[in-house]
Parts: C-alpha cells; structure tokens; sequence
C-alpha cells in the first residue's frame, strides 16, 4: 500500500510540477514555418506566460519580464525560481524537496516518500499535492517552460514528436 502512495504522490508532483507548465503552454501558434509552436520567439513566449498569470509571485513575473527583454532566462535565474518554490514547501510545512538536476540543467523534484503515519491519510495526500501545485505556480511553473523550451525546445514546437524534444 505504502509503494501505491509513494507512486501517486510521486505522480502528482510530477504533474504538478514538472510537467505541470504545459497546461499553461497549450496555446500554440502557427508560424508558418514547419508547424505549430508555443510563440514565435522566447521573447514572445515570456510575454504569453506572463499574460497568463494566475497567481505568480513578483519574483517569477521579473524574471519573465527580463527574459521578455533578453530573450532568455539565466541559469542563476532559474535556480533562484526552484529556491523560491523550495522555501514555499518548507514554509508549508512539509520536508525540503529533493531536486535532480540533469546536465542541461533543468531540475525536478524527485519522489517523496510520506511520513509513515500519513501514508494512508487521503486528505493529506490531496492537500500536500494542492499546496505543492500553488508553490508551483506561485515561484517556478512559468520560469521553468521558458528555461526548458530554452534549453530543450529553442524552436518552439508545440509538439514534442516535431521538434524532437531533448528535455529529460
């Protein structure tokens, strides 16, 4: 029963936030150049999630503001995204997240394994999940699409399958 939790919490956090920016990236663009994709340029794609705001915090709004500017996110400035979202889990109440960072640097967290008498406690499992998914959002989801489309999609494709996504 305790692997079954491990793996749904390790699946929710995964959705929630990792992967979870896509559904804030749905919203391709045709540029007629070989497809669909997220916007025409990092530029424009930072002005398209800045519009989408739905609760970003004023750190990750700068930094999408700057990469609106440059065209790019630093590497410094999306590990302070990630530190962001780190304090806002602990300040939750909840362990330090463990973070894997791949060599293009792009991190993740990693799975979590729930305090024993929690394990089976569905609503702790719900509101641990809600609370990472709004740290997410508030301090990393955003940074993070722009800073993996960066690294791993610099084309832009909507579409995993044609750009060939080198994300991890």
């Amino acid at each position: 029963m305790a692997i079954a939790v491990i793996a749904v919490i390790t699946l929710s956090i995964a959705m929630l936030c990792g992967c979870g920016t896509a559904r804030n990236t749905n919203q391709a663009t045709d540029s007629g150049s070989g497809g669909n994709r997220l916007a025409s340029s990092l530029q424009a794609y930072a002005t398209q999630l800045l519009g989408q705001d739905s609760g970003m915090d004023p750190a990750q709004k700068a930094t999408l503001r700057k990469a609106a500017t440059s065209g790019k996110i630093s590497l410094s400035d999306y590990k302070a995204a990630w530190s962001r979202y780190i304090t806002c889990v602990q300040d939750k109440g909840y362990p330090r997240p463990t973070l894997k960072t791949y060599s293009n640097g792009i991190q993740q967290p990693q799975g979590d394994v729930l305090p024993s008498d929690k394990a089976d406690d569905p609503d702790y499992i719900q509101k641990k999940a809600k609370d990472l998914n709004a740290c997410g959002i508030a301090t990393v989801d955003s940074v993070d699409a722009l800073y993996m489309a960066q690294v791993g999609n610099p084309n832009l494709y909507a579409s995993h399958e044609e750009g060939g996504s080198r994300l991890p």
